[in-house]
Protein backbone atom coordinates (compact mmCIF):
# COMPACT_ATOMS: atom_id res chain seq x y z
CA UNK A 1 0.00 0.00 0.00
CA UNK A 2 1.08 3.18 -0.88
CA UNK A 3 -0.20 7.04 1.00
CA UNK A 4 0.02 10.55 -0.56
CA UNK A 5 2.50 13.45 1.40
CA UNK A 6 0.82 16.53 1.46
CA UNK A 7 1.88 19.79 3.04
CA UNK A 8 0.18 22.81 4.39
CA UNK A 9 0.89 25.96 2.54
CA UNK A 10 -0.63 29.87 3.14
CA UNK A 11 -2.11 31.27 -0.35
CA UNK A 12 -2.40 35.38 0.40
CA UNK A 13 -4.85 36.91 -1.43
CA UNK A 14 -5.39 40.51 -2.28
CA UNK A 15 -7.97 43.06 -1.65
CA UNK A 16 -9.06 44.38 -5.15
CA UNK A 17 -10.89 47.89 -5.02
CA UNK A 18 -11.58 49.27 -7.36
CA UNK A 19 -13.95 52.77 -7.23
CA UNK A 20 -15.25 55.10 -9.72
CA UNK A 21 -17.66 58.32 -9.63
CA UNK A 22 -18.64 61.68 -11.40
CA UNK A 23 -19.76 65.17 -10.12
CA UNK A 24 -23.76 64.46 -9.96
CA UNK A 25 -24.16 67.96 -11.74
CA UNK A 26 -21.93 66.99 -14.84
CA UNK A 27 -23.65 63.16 -15.04
CA UNK A 28 -27.14 64.47 -15.16
CA UNK A 29 -26.57 66.70 -17.83
CA UNK A 30 -25.02 64.26 -19.74
CA UNK A 31 -27.00 62.91 -22.61
CA UNK A 32 -26.96 59.40 -22.39
CA UNK A 33 -27.87 60.02 -18.69
CA UNK A 34 -25.91 59.54 -16.03
CA UNK A 35 -26.57 55.58 -16.00
CA UNK A 36 -24.48 55.20 -18.64
CA UNK A 37 -21.63 57.58 -17.87
CA UNK A 38 -21.59 55.54 -14.69
CA UNK A 39 -21.59 51.75 -16.87
CA UNK A 40 -18.55 53.42 -18.82
CA UNK A 41 -16.44 54.40 -15.99
CA UNK A 42 -16.59 50.89 -14.44
CA UNK A 43 -15.53 49.55 -17.49
CA UNK A 44 -12.49 51.48 -17.84
CA UNK A 45 -11.84 51.25 -14.10
CA UNK A 46 -12.34 47.68 -14.21
CA UNK A 47 -10.33 46.71 -17.00
CA UNK A 48 -7.07 49.08 -15.07
CA UNK A 49 -7.66 46.88 -11.71
CA UNK A 50 -7.54 43.46 -13.75
CA UNK A 51 -4.84 44.64 -16.03
CA UNK A 52 -3.04 44.96 -12.82
CA UNK A 53 -4.45 41.75 -11.50
CA UNK A 54 -2.72 40.08 -14.70
CA UNK A 55 0.63 41.98 -13.66
CA UNK A 56 0.49 40.41 -10.49
CA UNK A 57 -0.33 36.33 -11.93
CA UNK A 58 3.75 36.79 -12.91
CA UNK A 59 5.04 39.34 -11.10
CA UNK A 60 3.48 39.06 -7.40
CA UNK A 61 4.56 41.30 -4.78
CA UNK A 62 7.87 43.15 -6.88
CA UNK A 63 7.29 46.16 -6.55
CA UNK A 64 8.77 47.36 -9.75
CA UNK A 65 6.69 45.17 -11.85
CA UNK A 66 3.52 43.70 -10.18
CA UNK A 67 2.18 45.13 -6.82
CA UNK A 68 3.84 45.44 -3.36
CA UNK A 69 0.99 44.54 -1.46
CA UNK A 70 -0.05 41.48 -3.38
CA UNK A 71 1.06 37.85 -2.36
CA UNK A 72 2.90 35.49 -4.42
CA UNK A 73 2.87 35.56 -8.50
CA UNK A 74 4.71 32.98 -10.79
CA UNK A 75 8.00 35.12 -9.97
CA UNK A 76 8.02 33.98 -6.02
CA UNK A 77 6.14 30.65 -6.24
CA UNK A 78 8.26 28.86 -9.17
CA UNK A 79 11.38 26.08 -8.88
CA UNK A 80 14.22 28.84 -9.84
CA UNK A 81 17.28 25.86 -9.90
CA UNK A 82 15.32 23.32 -11.23
CA UNK A 83 11.73 24.81 -13.66
CA UNK A 84 13.90 27.29 -15.64
CA UNK A 85 15.12 27.80 -19.11
CA UNK A 86 18.31 30.72 -19.32
CA UNK A 87 18.08 32.33 -22.75
CA UNK A 88 20.97 33.52 -22.27
CA UNK A 89 20.69 37.24 -23.09
CA UNK A 90 23.14 39.74 -21.39
CA UNK A 91 21.34 43.37 -22.22
CA UNK A 92 20.63 44.87 -19.20
CA UNK A 93 16.79 46.46 -18.74
CA UNK A 94 15.80 44.38 -21.87
CA UNK A 95 14.58 41.06 -20.43
CA UNK A 96 11.42 39.46 -20.49
CA UNK A 97 10.16 35.97 -19.24
CA UNK A 98 7.99 33.26 -20.97
CA UNK A 99 5.75 31.03 -18.86
CA UNK A 100 4.25 27.21 -19.13
CA UNK A 101 1.94 26.83 -16.94
CA UNK A 102 -0.65 23.39 -16.85
CA UNK A 103 -3.44 24.89 -14.44
CA UNK A 104 -6.08 22.74 -12.25
CA UNK A 105 -6.90 22.16 -8.63
CA UNK A 106 -3.51 20.35 -7.98
CA UNK A 107 -1.48 22.11 -10.17
CA UNK A 108 -1.99 25.95 -10.30
CA UNK A 109 -5.25 28.35 -10.25
CA UNK A 110 -6.80 31.75 -9.16
CA UNK A 111 -8.45 31.47 -5.49
CA UNK A 112 -10.89 34.00 -3.90
CA UNK A 113 -10.97 34.90 -0.60
CA UNK A 114 -13.54 35.67 1.84
CA UNK A 115 -15.52 32.91 -0.05
CA UNK A 116 -15.41 33.96 -3.10
CA UNK A 117 -16.97 37.41 -2.47
CA UNK A 118 -17.24 39.67 -5.39
CA UNK A 119 -19.44 42.86 -4.35
CA UNK A 120 -20.34 44.56 -6.40
CA UNK A 121 -22.15 48.12 -4.52
CA UNK A 122 -25.32 50.09 -5.89
CA UNK A 123 -24.48 53.24 -7.01
CA UNK A 124 -24.86 55.77 -4.08
CA UNK A 125 -24.82 59.21 -3.41
CA UNK A 126 -21.65 60.86 -1.43
CA UNK A 127 -20.37 64.24 -0.32
CA UNK A 128 -16.83 64.75 -2.55
CA UNK A 129 -14.41 67.09 -2.47
CA UNK A 130 -11.63 68.58 -5.29
CA UNK A 131 -9.80 70.06 -2.41
CA UNK A 132 -11.35 73.47 -2.96
CA UNK A 133 -14.36 72.95 -4.19
CA UNK A 134 -17.25 70.44 -2.09
CA UNK A 135 -20.31 68.55 -4.44
CA UNK A 136 -22.19 65.61 -4.58
CA UNK A 137 -21.13 62.65 -6.30
CA UNK A 138 -22.27 59.80 -7.78
CA UNK A 139 -20.02 56.64 -6.26
CA UNK A 140 -19.85 52.75 -6.62
CA UNK A 141 -17.18 50.26 -6.21
CA UNK A 142 -15.90 46.54 -6.25
CA UNK A 143 -14.47 44.20 -3.84
CA UNK A 144 -13.58 40.79 -4.30
CA UNK A 145 -10.41 38.91 -3.09
CA UNK A 146 -8.01 37.23 -5.75
CA UNK A 147 -4.87 35.31 -5.21
CA UNK A 148 -2.50 32.98 -6.79
CA UNK A 149 -2.49 29.12 -5.75
CA UNK A 150 0.85 27.09 -6.87
CA UNK A 151 -0.17 24.17 -5.63
CA UNK A 152 3.46 21.83 -7.19
CA UNK A 153 5.80 23.48 -8.74
CA UNK A 154 6.25 20.73 -11.17
CA UNK A 155 3.82 22.61 -13.40
CA UNK A 156 5.48 26.01 -13.99
CA UNK A 157 8.57 26.60 -16.28
CA UNK A 158 10.09 30.00 -16.80
CA UNK A 159 11.84 30.86 -19.68
CA UNK A 160 14.10 33.51 -18.89
CA UNK A 161 16.44 36.67 -19.87
CA UNK A 162 14.71 36.89 -22.98
CA UNK A 163 16.63 39.84 -24.19
CA UNK A 164 16.89 41.93 -27.21
CA UNK A 165 20.17 40.84 -27.89
CA UNK A 166 20.18 38.76 -31.47
CA UNK A 167 19.70 35.15 -30.99
CA UNK A 168 18.82 35.59 -27.33
CA UNK A 169 14.64 35.68 -28.07
CA UNK A 170 11.75 32.89 -27.82
CA UNK A 171 12.42 30.15 -30.18
CA UNK A 172 11.04 26.55 -30.56
CA UNK A 173 14.34 24.91 -29.50
CA UNK A 174 13.53 27.18 -25.75
CA UNK A 175 10.21 25.95 -25.70
CA UNK A 176 10.94 22.28 -26.53
CA UNK A 177 13.56 22.67 -23.12
CA UNK A 178 10.75 23.93 -21.28
CA UNK A 179 8.92 21.36 -21.58
CA UNK A 180 11.20 18.72 -21.34
CA UNK A 181 10.96 19.97 -17.37
CA UNK A 182 7.46 18.96 -16.98
CA UNK A 183 6.19 15.56 -15.25
CA UNK A 184 6.18 12.61 -18.22
CA UNK A 185 2.53 12.81 -19.23
CA UNK A 186 2.26 16.61 -18.46
CA UNK A 187 1.56 19.02 -20.85
CA UNK A 188 1.32 22.88 -19.79
CA UNK A 189 -2.10 24.47 -21.00
CA UNK A 190 -0.42 27.83 -22.24
CA UNK A 191 2.73 29.37 -22.99
CA UNK A 192 2.81 33.24 -21.87
CA UNK A 193 4.89 35.60 -23.40
CA UNK A 194 5.37 39.72 -24.26
CA UNK A 195 4.21 40.96 -27.80
CA UNK A 196 7.93 41.40 -28.57
CA UNK A 197 8.73 37.48 -27.95
CA UNK A 198 6.19 36.15 -29.82
CA UNK A 199 7.54 38.19 -32.61
CA UNK A 200 11.13 36.78 -31.68
CA UNK A 201 9.27 33.36 -31.84
CA UNK A 202 8.12 34.33 -35.38
CA UNK A 203 10.97 34.96 -37.25
CA UNK A 204 13.00 32.50 -35.82
CA UNK A 205 11.18 30.41 -37.90
CA UNK A 206 11.88 29.65 -41.41
CA UNK A 207 9.29 29.91 -43.94
CA UNK A 208 8.30 27.08 -45.87
CA UNK A 209 5.85 28.58 -48.44
CA UNK A 210 6.26 28.64 -52.15
CA UNK A 211 6.75 32.53 -52.07
CA UNK A 212 9.14 32.91 -49.43
CA UNK A 213 6.40 34.97 -46.92
CA UNK A 214 7.20 35.27 -43.65
CA UNK A 215 6.17 32.75 -41.27
CA UNK A 216 2.90 33.13 -39.70
CA UNK A 217 2.10 34.66 -36.94
CA UNK A 218 2.64 31.87 -33.83
CA UNK A 219 -0.26 30.69 -32.43
CA UNK A 220 1.50 27.44 -30.82
CA UNK A 221 4.42 26.05 -30.22
CA UNK A 222 4.83 21.90 -30.17
CA UNK A 223 1.29 21.64 -29.61
CA UNK A 224 1.32 24.41 -26.66
CA UNK A 225 -1.17 27.49 -27.39
CA UNK A 226 0.93 30.69 -27.13
CA UNK A 227 -0.88 33.40 -25.60
CA UNK A 228 0.87 36.96 -25.79
CA UNK A 229 0.10 39.52 -23.16
CA UNK A 230 0.64 43.01 -22.11
CA UNK A 231 1.22 42.32 -18.63
CA UNK A 232 4.84 40.62 -19.17
CA UNK A 233 7.35 43.33 -19.49
CA UNK A 234 10.30 43.75 -21.79
CA UNK A 235 12.23 45.59 -19.39
CA UNK A 236 13.07 43.28 -16.55
CA UNK A 237 16.09 43.44 -14.87
CA UNK A 238 18.33 39.93 -15.86
CA UNK A 239 18.50 39.43 -11.92
CA UNK A 240 14.69 39.21 -11.73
Amino acid sequence: MTKATYEQRIVQTYTLNPRWGGDKAALDRDEDGWEAVMAEEAGAHMEAAWQQVAKCFYYGNNATHGDSKFGYGLLQSYDATNMVVDAGGTTATTGSSAWLVAFGPQRVQWVYGANGSFELSDVDLRDQSDGTNNFTAYFQELFCYPGLQVSSQRFVVRIKKLTADSGKGLTDALVASALSKFPVGVRPDVLFCSKRSLYQLQTSRTATNATGTPAPIPVESHGVPVAPTEALSDVEALTL
